[in-house]
Parts: structure tokens; sequence; C-alpha cells
């Protein structure tokens, strides 16, 4: 990777994670699958996320999720607003290289409101077999709640900073999904050469 690319990767790395800093919402980028292939260095996301997703099960529903915003925000060329499988809103913003649809940077992890008895009965049905639900519920109290105007200005912003990194230099979303292709490859493939 030349110097300028270096640059630019550090930067866009700068910029996503101030923003995610400045507004105390996680950030990933995903693939058009769903997959995570670039989370801002130094940022975690939510302890109900994070426990949702210590099972493979629910990952592959948050990576569904991530996939069906992906496909919207494509469509519309724009933000999508959504409700993951667990009941949080989030919103995805394209990322679009050389007219080719990369993945989205997804954001949020919040809620509008106070969960109340019908989302809590929702999260435990959707959830069902799969998690502790008294563990599910305190992590739940935790969740930031934001307003909606907070919401719409936080994604306006997100797509500002993606555009404009988009029209700087698109080649860093697409090293990075290309990096993490690989790396998968060869994860899968020690694994495979683990069980022989």
């Amino acid at each position: 990777m030349d110097s300028i690319n270096y640059l630019d990767q550090e930067y866009m790395e700068k910029l996503l994670t101030n923003f995610s800093k400045a507004t105390g919402l996680f950030i990933e980028a995903v693939d058009v699958y769903g997959k995570t292939f670039f989370t801002p260095k130094d940022i975690e996301m939510c302890e109900f996320c994070s426990y949702i997703r210590s099972n493979e099960e629910a990952i592959k529903k948050c990576e569904q999720s991530y996939r069906k915003a992906c496909q919207e925000a494509f469509r519309w060329k724009t933000t999508y607003f959504f409700r993951c499988h667990a009941g949080l809103v989030m919103w995805s913003v394209p990322i679009i290289a050389d007219n080719q649809n990369i993945g989205c940077i997804i954001c949020g992890q919040v809620l509008l409101w106070k969960a109340d008895e019908f989302f809590l009965d929702e999260l435990k049905e959707s959830t069902q077999d799969m998690f502790d639900f008294e563990i599910i519920s305190e992590k739940v109290k935790k969740l930031e709640i934001i307003s909606a105007e907070k919401c719409q200005s936080a994604a306006e912003m997100l797509l500002l900073v993606v555009n404009y990194l988009m029209r700087t230099n698109n080649n860093i979303f697409l090293e990075q999904r290309n990096r993490q292709y690989w790396r998968n490859q060869i994860v899968k493939k020690s694994r495979k050469e683990k069980r022989k």
C-alpha cells in the first residue's frame, strides 16, 4: 500500500472514529452480505449487542438485518432507517465506489423511547432459546435512548461524511473489503485443515 493510500486510510479511520465518539453512536462498515469488514479502533458496541453477538445464530440474524438494510440503502441511494432483529433502531448509509455497491456504514444500536412491555415481549420471542432473558432485560436498560431529531441529524451527518470519503478516495473501502475477504478465506482454510 503506498503512502497516499495509507494516509487516506488513516484519515478515514480518524473521521469515522471521531464521528462515533462525538455522537456516542457505534458504527461499522458491512459488505453487501451484512458481514462486518471495518470498525473504527477503540470503539466498542453496546453491551446489549455484544451479548447478542456471543451467539452464532444471533450473529446470522444480525447479518440478515444488515444485508436487508444494505439492499434498501442501495435501492434508494440514501440513508435507510430500520429496526434490527433484536428491535434496536439503526440506519445504513450506502458505500458506492465506481458505481459498484461495496456495503454500508451501519450506525445506531439505540432506542427512540424507553423499552416497554411490548418491546420486551417481542425481544423475548425473537431471542427465545438463544439467551438468558434476565440478562438481556438488564442489558436493555443500559441502551441509549435518543430523540428522533438527534437520530435524523446523526444520520444526515454520517451520509455527508461517507459521501465525502467516497469522493476523495473510493479505493479505501474496496481495499478494506478485499482484505477482510482474504482474511476470512485463510481462517476457513486453516479451520478445515485442523478438522482433517
